[in-house]
Parts: C-alpha cells; sequence; structure tokens
C-alpha cells in the first residue's frame, strides 16, 4: 500500500481583517510555546495530553537509542497498556479507550501528524516530538494533523520527510501574506512562499504545506471545506 506523504494545511478565513487582529491570529493558531520545543539530536520530546492538547497531562524528554520506537519512548516516562500486539495504545496511567461505550482513544501524533502506523513501529529520529492525545472521535475519525505541532511539523515534518511552505492568498491580501511568510520564517522554516491564485503551479499546490489566506468564498477555501472528509 502506498503511504500518503504527510503535508500541512492551514486555512486563515480573513472576513473583517486589520493588522491587529492578523498579528492575533497568527501568534495564537501558529503558537510554539507549549509544544515542539527545540531540542538536541538524540532526545526526543514526549507529550501526553487530552482533547487535542487542551489538557497536557505530561511533558518528558527521553534520549534516543538506536532502534528507539515512540513505544519505547513512551514507556520510559509512563505506564502503558497496549493491545493488538503493542501497536494500539490502550492506557496511559490508567486513562483507558473507552471504546465501545464511547468512542474516545488514544491517538499519537508525530511533529503534529497524525502517525500512521503503530507506536511499535515508528522509529524515533532526534528532535522530533511525539504526542499522544486522548480525545472523542464520534464525529470524525481521522484527524491527520494538529497545530500543536508548529513550527516542527514544517521544520522536520514526518519520518524525516519535509517540504516547502506555501502561503496562498486571495486577491488583496498580498500584504497579510508577506507578514505569515515573514512570521515563519523566523523559526528556520525554509523555502517559504507566497501565491497568488494565478501564480501558483498544480505540483506546488499539490506538493507544498499550504497556509491559505482568503474570504470564506474563496475557491481554493471553498474546494477544500467539500472535500473535508478525505482531508480530515
Amino acid at each position: 500500500m502506498v503511504k500518503k506523504e504527510k503535508k500541512i494545511l492551514i486555512i486563515i478565513f480573513l472576513i473583517i481583517l486589520t493588522s491587529i487582529f492578523l498579528t492575533f491570529l497568527v501568534n495564537n493558531l501558529l503558537n510554539p510555546t507549549n509544544f515542539g520545543g527545540k531540542l538536541a539530536e538524540n532526545f526526543t520530546e514526549i507529550i501526553v495530553t487530552r482533547n487535542f492538547g487542551q489538557e497536557v497531562l505530561l511533558k518528558k524528554t527521553v534520549k534516543l537509542k538506536p532502534g528507539m520506537t515512540a513505544l519505547d519512548a513512551l514507556k520510559l516516562t509512563a505506564k502503558v497498556e497496549t493491545r493488538y500486539g503493542g501497536g494500539f495504545i490502550y492506557s496511559i496511567n490508567n486513562l483507558s479507550s473507552k471504546f465501545p461505550t464511547s468512542k474516545e482513544d488514544w491517538f499519537y501524533y508525530v511533529n503534529g501528524f497524525l502517525a500512521d502506523v503503530g507506536a511499535n513501529q515508528y522509529f524515533l529520529r532526534g528532535g522530533e516530538t511525539i504526542q499522544f492525545d486522548f480525545h472523542n472521535w464520534d464525529f470524525y475519525f481521522f484527524t491527520p494533523a494538529i497545530v500543536g505541532g508548529f513550527p516542527k511539523s514544517f521544520v522536520q515534518g514526518y519520518a524525516g520527510k519535509t517540504f516547502d511552505t506555501i502561503v496562498l492568498y486571495e486577491e488583496g491580501f498580498k500584504s497579510e501574506a508577506l507578514k505569515v511568510s515573514s512570521y515563519l520564517k523566523k523559526f528556520k522554516i525554509k523555502n517559504v512562499k507566497i501565491r497568488s491564485l494565478g501564480e501558483i503551479t498544480k505540483k506546488e499546490y499539490e506538493d507544498s504545506n499550504l497556509i491559505i489566506i482568503g474570504k470564506t468564498g474563496f475557491k481554493p477555501i471553498l474546494e477544500l471545506n467539500n472535500n473535508w472528509k478525505k482531508l480530515g
């Protein structure tokens, strides 16, 4: 099976926009203060949270050893129970899956990306942030990425794979796109470009991290909203 490459998609809806509003929005949407701190290359960060990071239950730094998996690192920091051969996290520090009584389970994210293999199969790389989050999936099971992974989602990506970043803007919002681009570069995110809808190529649109700035009627936003089940 071909694995889908993991990229970031962020949509910033601009209805009533001022410079102050944009600064507030970007600083709160892309806020690196809680998760994803800078680590030495031979360490990884393990974070355990609830409800997409709203409640932090545990935060530890683990020194890497050759062949260490996400599950190995988690077991060094918490009491863990697994199911289905060790790939499925059933319980962390006695907070256990509620299924089938209710749709609440553990999921884990690598630099903000939902992992596509069991925790016993993901081999860690230096500097990564691994977040185990307990949340309800009654509305939708597939949540491919969380903003709490910023800036590592852009800098380190998933499994060592990174992409260029495009700030795609609706006509009339070029100055706002430049501000977002400048903000991203503060975190040493490489290859950040801004594009209008008329400038962006098909390859850039498909093979880049996308930050889309525009009103709710902007064509790319409408298309993505219509495809929300696939995107998560």
